[in-house]
Protein backbone atom coordinates (compact mmCIF):
# COMPACT_ATOMS: atom_id res chain seq x y z
CA UNK A 1 0.00 0.00 0.00
CA UNK A 2 2.77 2.45 0.86
CA UNK A 3 4.60 1.78 -2.39
CA UNK A 4 1.50 2.74 -4.39
CA UNK A 5 1.25 5.98 -2.42
CA UNK A 6 4.87 6.80 -3.08
CA UNK A 7 4.39 6.23 -6.78
CA UNK A 8 1.44 8.63 -6.92
CA UNK A 9 3.43 11.63 -5.67
CA UNK A 10 5.48 12.29 -8.79
CA UNK A 11 7.08 15.63 -9.49
CA UNK A 12 4.28 16.79 -11.80
CA UNK A 13 1.42 15.50 -9.67
CA UNK A 14 -1.37 17.59 -8.23
CA UNK A 15 0.14 17.01 -4.78
CA UNK A 16 3.35 18.84 -5.67
CA UNK A 17 1.53 21.59 -7.56
CA UNK A 18 -0.69 22.24 -4.53
CA UNK A 19 2.30 22.16 -2.20
CA UNK A 20 4.19 24.66 -4.34
CA UNK A 21 1.17 26.95 -4.40
CA UNK A 22 0.67 26.79 -0.63
CA UNK A 23 4.31 27.35 0.29
CA UNK A 24 4.41 30.41 -1.98
CA UNK A 25 1.30 31.85 -0.31
CA UNK A 26 2.58 33.40 2.94
CA UNK A 27 -0.94 34.30 4.07
CA UNK A 28 -1.90 30.63 4.05
CA UNK A 29 0.82 29.75 6.53
CA UNK A 30 0.65 32.87 8.72
CA UNK A 31 -3.11 33.31 9.09
CA UNK A 32 -3.11 31.62 12.51
CA UNK A 33 0.28 32.87 13.68
CA UNK A 34 -1.07 35.15 16.41
CA UNK A 35 -3.07 32.29 17.90
CA UNK A 36 -0.15 29.87 18.32
CA UNK A 37 0.67 31.43 21.70
CA UNK A 38 -2.77 30.38 22.99
CA UNK A 39 -2.17 26.67 22.49
CA UNK A 40 -2.21 25.07 25.92
CA UNK A 41 -1.54 21.42 25.23
CA UNK A 42 1.62 19.44 24.50
CA UNK A 43 2.91 19.96 20.96
CA UNK A 44 5.58 18.09 19.06
CA UNK A 45 6.76 19.65 15.80
CA UNK A 46 8.52 17.10 13.58
CA UNK A 47 10.41 18.50 10.61
CA UNK A 48 12.69 17.09 7.95
CA UNK A 49 16.20 18.53 8.11
CA UNK A 50 16.43 18.30 4.33
CA UNK A 51 12.98 19.72 3.54
CA UNK A 52 13.47 21.63 0.29
CA UNK A 53 9.86 22.90 0.18
CA UNK A 54 9.62 24.38 3.68
CA UNK A 55 13.05 24.68 5.33
CA UNK A 56 13.72 23.44 8.86
CA UNK A 57 14.14 27.05 9.96
CA UNK A 58 10.38 27.41 9.47
CA UNK A 59 9.83 24.49 11.85
CA UNK A 60 12.05 26.17 14.42
CA UNK A 61 10.00 29.37 14.08
CA UNK A 62 6.76 27.45 14.49
CA UNK A 63 7.96 25.58 17.57
CA UNK A 64 9.16 28.83 19.13
CA UNK A 65 5.70 30.35 18.74
CA UNK A 66 3.91 27.55 20.61
CA UNK A 67 4.48 27.65 24.38
CA UNK A 68 6.39 24.58 25.52
CA UNK A 69 6.50 23.00 22.07
CA UNK A 70 9.18 20.44 21.41
CA UNK A 71 10.95 20.34 18.06
CA UNK A 72 12.39 17.22 16.45
CA UNK A 73 14.37 17.88 13.27
CA UNK A 74 14.87 14.52 11.60
CA UNK A 75 18.19 14.13 9.75
CA UNK A 76 17.91 12.85 6.20
CA UNK A 77 14.18 13.55 5.98
CA UNK A 78 12.63 15.89 3.48
CA UNK A 79 9.10 17.27 3.36
CA UNK A 80 7.44 13.85 3.55
CA UNK A 81 8.95 12.93 6.92
CA UNK A 82 6.69 9.91 7.37
CA UNK A 83 8.02 8.40 4.15
CA UNK A 84 11.64 9.54 4.37
CA UNK A 85 12.29 8.60 8.02
CA UNK A 86 9.42 6.46 9.33
CA UNK A 87 11.48 4.81 12.08
CA UNK A 88 12.90 8.08 13.37
CA UNK A 89 9.46 9.68 13.26
CA UNK A 90 7.95 6.76 15.18
CA UNK A 91 10.67 7.04 17.83
CA UNK A 92 10.02 10.77 18.18
CA UNK A 93 6.26 10.30 18.40
CA UNK A 94 6.33 7.42 20.88
CA UNK A 95 8.85 9.27 23.05
CA UNK A 96 6.65 12.35 23.04
CA UNK A 97 3.42 10.46 23.70
CA UNK A 98 5.02 8.36 26.42
CA UNK A 99 6.15 11.27 28.57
Amino acid sequence: MLSSHRGSATKGSAFYRQLAQRTADAEYTTAMRDRYATIDLPVLVCWGADDAWVPAARGRELAALVPGARLEVLPGAGHLVHEDSPVELTVALTGFLGR
